[in-house]
């Protein structure tokens, strides 16, 4: 299991809301099977109700469509292309401001059952709240009380949740704490014992 580097990402505190724009953020590959043009739309969509902005941080083959995208429907002013990459001991410097991570990947049985995304976790570990697909290899490792599930594909309900959960301080808190129970059991330490133990499992064998 990947997990975030204790070396790179600490604790924020608490982040206390204004009456600024929610900023959501979503960092990493840009790709179709990982649904940015999803969450764009949604964020499209939630813009007209609330005051919202995204911003993409990477690269990756799906970047100059959604850009074009964008810029058709007028909205580059809500949707921030940032760098194509990050090295990751300057990934929270960048990132921990902002109010709400999202993971907007499609539904896929190739992968779903086995991914869990890293990005999700580094998230969770600096304390800020997440929307999530519903899917079976983030579900295995996070309740309805740790992060906000919706329908893979479904860019209304993402829309949504996003507006929902912008406006609601208290739920935002209550997954910032829960969700960070994860790493009560999952955490760089223990890892690194367990991948010990195995490979001197092997070791001995031979």
């Amino acid at each position: 299991m990947n997990l975030p580097n204790e070396e790179f990402f600490k604790r924020r505190k608490n982040k206390e809301d204004s009456n600024n724009a929610i900023k959501i953020v979503n960092h990493g590959t840009i790709s179709y099977r990982l649904g940015l043009d999803i969450l764009v739309k949604a964020i499209e969509n939630a813009s007209k109700n609330i005051n919202v902005t995204l911003t993409l941080i990477g690269g990756g083959e799906q970047k100059p469509e959604l850009i074009d995208y964008c810029k058709k429907q007028g909205i580059l002013n809500k949707i921030v292309f940032f760098k194509d990459f990050i090295p990751v001991e300057q990934l929270q410097a960048e990132i921990e401001n902002f109010d709400i991570g999202v993971i907007s990947m499609r539904s896929n049985p190739v992968y779903e059952r086995c991914m869990l995304p890293v990005k999700l976790l580094e998230y969770v570990y600096i304390g800020i709240p997440v929307i999530t697909s519903d899917l079976y290899g983030i579900r295995k490792y996070f309740s309805d009380d740790m992060v906000e599930y919706v329908s893979p594909d479904d860019i209304n309900e993402l829309a949504n949740k996003i507006i929902t959960l912008s406006k609601n301080s208290k739920r935002k808190t209550e997954l910032i704490n829960n969700s960070f129970k994860f790493f009560e059991k999952y955490n760089w330490n223990r890892q690194e014992k367990k991948y010990l133990e195995i490979m001197n499992d092997i070791i001995d064998r031979d």
